[in-house]
């Protein structure tokens, strides 16, 4: 993620995208604050969800996320934004209440993710993710 070019883009897009299933785990959404930007839509909400389930003291269970660059383009010299397509396989996921209770259950999913990133002080920020396929 040091490098500032496609490589470091990809990683830090697949860095990112590793990082959803921790803040919902545990709450500390530290780094994931770190590397959105203010107006990533996509990171707020991500963020939000993490936070609810934090406050309620829920428990999220999932099986085995993998994460992996499906394709980057050429960096926007007009933006200077990075775009890098990411393949998300996610397994199937749980949360439930302090009593054991489910409140949300998701099936296994696979996707590409659109991640936009851009340099900011020479650290690599989310500007956006979109969904581009469902699988």
């Amino acid at each position: 993620m040091d490098d500032d070019g496609p490589a470091g883009a990809e990683a830090a897009a697949v860095y990112f995208l590793r990082l959803d299933d921790y803040i919902m785990k545990t709450g500390d959404t530290a780094q994931w604050e770190a590397m959105s930007h203010k107006e990533c839509d996509y990171c707020v909400e991500r963020l939000e969800q993490a936070q609810e389930i934090a406050d309620h003291s829920y428990a999220w269970t999932n099986e085995l996320t993998e994460v992996r660059v499906q394709e980057s383009y050429v960096q926007d010299s007009a933006t200077g934004l990075q775009r890098v397509d990411v393949a998300v396989s996610q397994g199937a996921v749980t949360v439930t209440d302090g009593s054991g209770d489910e409140v949300f259950q998701q099936d296994a999913i696979e996707l590409v993710m659109g991640v936009e990133l851009a340099l900011a002080d020479e650290d690599w920020v989310i500007v956006g993710i979109t969904n581009v396929t469902d699988s």
